[in-house]
């Protein structure tokens, strides 16, 4: 029976040795797939994300596409809206003669020197005393409001020296945008 049993035992112990070294290595194979499927995972997130910052980039750049479809007739005019500064005396003669077209009383003062505003224009301050009825000064307002220039009205006020049936006088002060002259 003692020889049965150390046969036994060593065909136990032996067993026993094959299935921890197969638990071993199972435990290893299972650990490097687990980090190759981790790769794998960081991989495809990696891409989702790539993928969603490019559909972003591309969304943008195609409402960058429709917006310039929708303003590019329009670019024309918004640049003459912004002459050059050589261009001051026609805007002048422009201001000059928009009083004159809605019958007022004007004198109109420049600033010497433009100043650079942050977008890079050229700011050219005036102020404005017109003398007409109110009808008059509403229409000089509306030339400035569609003049083909950019002219900001900065402040305004109406005086009425003589009650609303007599001459109003509008004091203003505004703005006149420019670009550097043309070389």
């Amino acid at each position: 029976m003692k020889k049965y049993f150390s046969y036994s035992a060593r065909h136990w112990i032996a067993l026993i040795l094959k299935l921890l070294g197969i638990s071993i290595a199972s435990v290893f194979i299972v650990l490097y797939l687990a980090g190759k499927i981790t790769d794998v995972t960081h991989e495809i997130e990696q891409a989702r994300n790539e993928f969603t910052a490019f559909s972003k980039k591309y969304e943008f750049f195609d409402r960058l596409r429709t917006d310039y479809a929708r303003v590019s007739p329009h670019v024309e005019t918004l640049e003459s809206a912004i002459p050059p500064i050589d261009n001051f005396p026609v805007v002048a003669n422009y201001i000059a003669s928009a009083a004159a077209r809605t019958f007022n009383e004007a004198v109109t003062h420049y600033d010497p020197v433009p100043t650079l505003n942050e977008s890079s224009q050229r700011e050219l301050s005036f102020s404005m005393e017109a003398t007409g009825s109110l009808k008059t000064v509403r229409a000089l307002l509306k030339e400035f409001e569609s003049a083909p220039y950019f002219i900001e009205v900065k402040n305004l006020s109406f005086s009425f020296p003589n009650g609303l049936d007599g001459p109003t006088k509008a004091t203003l002060a505004g703005v006149i945008y420019f670009k550097d002259a043309a070389l």
